[in-house]
């Protein structure tokens, strides 16, 4: 079974729509907290000096 690939701003029915946090990532405390806010499975991530 293969999974359909959709732009990064547009998410089939059913499917979070991009973006996430993953490690890495250089973010801004805000949107670090909006994006950890639309993640329930995530138990626990942390921000440090700008980078998830």
């Amino acid at each position: 079974m293969t999974a359909a690939i959709a732009p990064p701003d547009v998410a089939a029915p059913g499917v979070r729509a991009r973006p996430w946090l993953e490690n890495g990532d250089r973010l801004s405390r805000a949107e670090f907290e909006r994006r950890y806010r639309r993640m329930p499975e995530v138990r626990k991530a942390e921000l440090v000096e700008g980078v998830v």
